[in-house]
């Protein structure tokens, strides 16, 4: 089977995770570069044994044969670019933002459908598992409709352009300033969720043509609003939270690249995610036989949420219970003790990382994994080369009546 042909043109930071990732899927490669700057096409397409290195854009468009282009230039190149790549017959996928205004946009959309050819942002957040996770819930009416949502994006974005000298957050020629480069991350989730507004009321601090931070508000029909805020002045959280008629959900840090949602119900009870009981069901397969009467209680239904920080250890989730499953398997007598030892791999950095699994009187009663917070875990590779079982006092743990 033939592998689809990537082109870049652009060869800065992004362009070099591009290639990383796109060589772990397997399903594609790179097979041409360009810079208007040839030692650095040259010097980019050796590191990653790309075949052919141009030092001019419209030498690419002309002599590159790929089945589609990734546009990572500056924001201020993107409409320029697309439209040649478009009118070659080139399919492109262009890094956010699109392009800097309203007519740019609706004008590549409407030659790439005089083309026939393919055009799409680089929004990939857009793809990302927990905004997926998101969209169904919201789509299923599950927790009822959005009443209101709000989403930030800020960082010291000018601090780190004077230092590192890069002119593009800072000059509105180069389409500089928060809105363009950060604050379309939570313009994108309140479209995704809610669609166009009905208004729009808008605020923001300008220096030399470029906003350094803003706030803005949308409004819909039935005064249902979204409250979105970028900067690049100060460094926030990064948090998305979706208020709803019968709960809410929260997204704590870093939203736009995160793994991590809470879901709560009218009842104030964080719904416990799918990969959670799955990767629990995974580790406990792979313990000694001694423990498998764990997995009874999983099947069982016992879990009916999780509890987020009921703990002073690190990375613990704790589970609350179905009453009914719960009186069946509580057990006074028995101790409280950890599982520990066990090793799960994190798909995301390629690395195992440490995983618990705690029993207080006879009950699953949380999990953790240490490491970092932002992980994808496999539940197909566990090692268990370490595991041991470790008595623990009560006290460690919060007795739910």
């Amino acid at each position: 089977m033939t592998k689809f042909k990537w082109g870049i043109i652009g060869l800065g930071r992004i362009a070099h995770r591009f290639v990383t990732e796109l060589h772990e899927t397997g399903i594609g490669h790179v097979t041409a570069v360009a810079s208007r700057d040839i030692n650095k096409a040259i010097h980019f397409a050796d590191q990653y044994g790309i075949e052919y290195s141009f030092g001019s854009y419209d030498e690419f468009i002309n002599k590159a044969k790929v089945d589609a282009v990734y546009i990572a230039v500056p924001h201020h190149l993107h409409f320029q670019l697309s439209e040649m790549c478009l009118k070659h017959r080139i399919p492109v996928l262009c890094e956010k933002p699109f392009t800097i205004n309203e007519n740019q946009l609706s004008y590549l959309v409407s030659l790439s459908r005089k083309q026939e050819v393919f055009l799409m942002e680089g929004m990939w957040t857009r793809f990302m598992p927990h905004v997926l996770r998101i969209k169904e819930l919201v789509e299923s009416r599950e927790l009822g409709k959005i009443l209101h949502m709000k989403a930030e994006f800020c960082f010291k974005g000018k601090e780190r352009g004077i230092q590192l000298g890069l002119a593009r957050l800072l000059e509105n020629e180069l389409g500089g300033g928060a809105l363009l480069d950060i604050g379309i991350y939570p313009v994108f989730l309140t479209l995704l969720l809610l669609g166009a507004p009905d208004d729009i009321i808008a605020s923001a601090s300008l220096v030399n043509d470029i906003d350094e931070s803003n706030a803005i508000i949308f409004k819909y029909p039935n005064g249902v609003t979204a409250y979105i805020e970028s900067s690049i002045l100060w460094e926030s959280e990064g948090t998305a939270v979706i208020y709803l008629e019968h709960g809410k959900v929260t997204i704590p840090t870093r939203w736009h690249e995160s793994n991590e949602i809470y879901i709560k119900d009218s009842a104030g009870e964080t719904k416990i995610e799918t990969w959670e009981i799955d990767l629990l069901k995974a580790v406990i397969k792979n313990l000694p036989n001694e423990y498998k009467y764990l997995l009874n209680q999983i099947d069982g239904g016992l879990f009916k949420g999780v509890l987020v920080g009921m703990s002073d250890i690190v990375g613990y989730i704790g589970f609350s219970f179905n009453p009914s499953v719960f009186d069946k398997f509580y057990d006074k007598k028995e101790r409280n003790f950890q599982l520990s030892g066990i090793k799960v791999l994190d798909i995301k950095s390629n690395t195992t990382l440490d995983y618990a699994i705690y029993v207080s009187y006879g009950v699953i009663n949380g999990y953790s994994i240490q490491g970092a917070k932002k992980y994808t875990i496999d539940p197909t590779i566990v090692q268990i080369n370490n595991f041991k079982k470790q008595n623990l006092d009560d006290i460690d743990f919060k007795k739910i009546e």
